[in-house]
């Protein structure tokens, strides 16, 4: 009936290698699921990173105070390059000292500024 024969016939060590066969296989299977994890996370990670635009050809460096107060009267003038603008833009939007001080250096603009920002904000009257 049993055409295999007995444990008895089996040469010694080839359970063993067998044994180990397996748990190499399982190792190489768990390794490729680690790697695919992370790999994963890598891709998700860069992802993240490229759209937010901390890496990016067309990335605009982040100004101290001094320098954006050093391009305040040509920002004003509209005689910066569009990179320039934009590095003073970023550093008004984030620095409320700056803000203000350019605000207190050009009234006018930043009358005009409030009143723009009033008007995108406030729903408008109706008339009676």
């Amino acid at each position: 009936m049993d055409t295999h024969g007995s444990w008895k016939d089996c040469p010694r060590g080839v359970v063993t290698e067998m044994a180990d066969r397996l748990r190499g296989r399982r190792r190489r299977q768990t390794l490729a699921k680690i790697s695919a994890s992370f790999g994963l996370i890598a891709i998700l990670v860069i992802t993240c990173v490229v759209s937010t635009g901390w890496i990016s050809g067309n990335r605009v460096e982040m100004i101290s105070c001094e320098e954006a107060i050093g391009l305040f009267a040509q920002y004003h003038a509209g005689k910066l390059q569009p990179v320039d603008q934009q590095r003073v833009d970023n550093h008004l939007r984030d620095c409320p000292q700056c803000k203000e001080r350019y605000r207190q250096l050009h009234p006018r603009e930043a009358h005009n500024f409030s009143a723009l920002t009033l008007a995108l904000v406030l729903p408008p009257r109706s008339l009676p």
